[in-house]
């Protein structure tokens, strides 16, 4: 399994998996539920670790891939620098959830206003992975962006 392999098996894996570990954490906020807020931080804690070979495998890639025809260099770096962004909100996001999993488990005080952190930096983490995932998608879809040229064999 080479660089490309990796990364793209793996990408959605952090965008999908911290969304999905938002919502836990929100429904265990509402219903005021231990098991879901612990569940959440867990499910937070493994989609941000999957963000280091992601990142990690996005370097390599990018050698390969800007050689490839119609790759363009400007999509490549475009994406790159959301990635680095995308790559220190999720190592915060970990960090803090590590540490608020840690407090919550040996029941500190301070475990119950460090949730709210994580429920704000998970978001933030959501949001801009829209950006990250858009501008990685743009390098081989340029129809996200509708960039795409008229091709005379398609008919609407």
């Amino acid at each position: 399994m080479n660089p490309i392999h990796v990364h793209l098996a793996l990408t959605h894996v952090p965008i999908i998996g911290t969304f999905i570990g938002f919502l836990i954490l929100m429904a265990g906020l509402l219903f005021r539920n231990q098991s879901l807020r612990i569940a959440a931080m867990g499910i937070i804690i493994f989609t941000t670790l999957i963000s280091i070979p992601v990142f990690k495998s996005g370097d390599a890639s990018e050698h390969k891939v800007e050689k490839f025809a119609g790759v363009s260099k400007d999509d490549i770096e475009t994406h790159e620098d959301m990635a680095k962004i995308y790559f220190k909100i999720q190592m915060a996001l970990l960090i803090v959830t590590a540490l608020t999993l840690i407090a919550h488990l040996l029941k500190w005080e301070m475990a119950k206003y460090a949730i709210w952190v994580v429920a704000f930096v998970t978001l933030s983490s959501v949001l801009f992975s829209y950006y990250v995932g858009n501008t990685g998608g743009s390098i081989r879809h340029p129809e996200i962006n509708n960039q795409t040229q008229a091709d005379s064999s398609i008919t609407p």
